[in-house]
């Protein structure tokens, strides 16, 4: 389960994840909720200070490349991110310049992604430290093509970048 908040108070966002009724509920079923802190300057340290903090064996980090890119999160952030944490991952690509204001992020995010390949966003430096065979998701909405023609897109370009490493 992914759940998407808006950049909650860190210590009221570890107590949920901690103690919230949905991790509980969904670890009987042996689900993992992942939690997705929209738009997080922060980056992927404070997810493993987070995570640390909350103390949920079922959580973890999604490593949105994207999102990645635009938190300023470095490469060595990555490596320390346990790999048991690691659920999966989801690539897109997205322009090199930072967007200005949290509000450009957004917009960037939900409808400006682009193809892996076709911006300025380093790729293959984000995927290498991946584990080898966690799960990828492809995540590029867009409006500049239907959806038969998106989806084929996605899925030659993810592929051809992912084979290229």
């Amino acid at each position: 389960m992914l759940r998407a908040d808006r950049n909650p108070p860190e210590v009221e966002l570890a107590q949920q994840l901690a103690h919230g009724p949905h991790v509980q509920r969904h670890a009987q079923f042996g689900a993992d909720p992942l939690r997705q802190v929209d738009a997080a300057p922060a980056g992927h340290a404070a997810a493993i200070k987070l995570l640390r903090a909350a103390g949920r064996p079922n959580s973890g980090v999604i490593v949105d490349t994207l999102h990645f890119d635009r938190s300023f999160s470095s490469i060595d952030d990555l490596r320390s991110v346990p790999g048991e944490w690691l659920h999966y991952w989801q690539i897109c690509d997205g322009p090199a310049e930072q967007p200005a204001t949290v509000e450009a992020m957004i917009h960037t995010a939900r409808v400006e992604r682009m193809f892996p390949g076709e911006g300025g966003i380093d790729l293959a430096a984000i995927i290498r430290p991946l584990p080898r065979g966690l799960p990828c998701s492809i995540e590029i909405p867009t409006a500049r093509f239907g959806n038969e023609e998106r989806a084929r897109r996605s899925l030659e370009t993810s592929r051809a970048l992912i084979a290229a490493l």
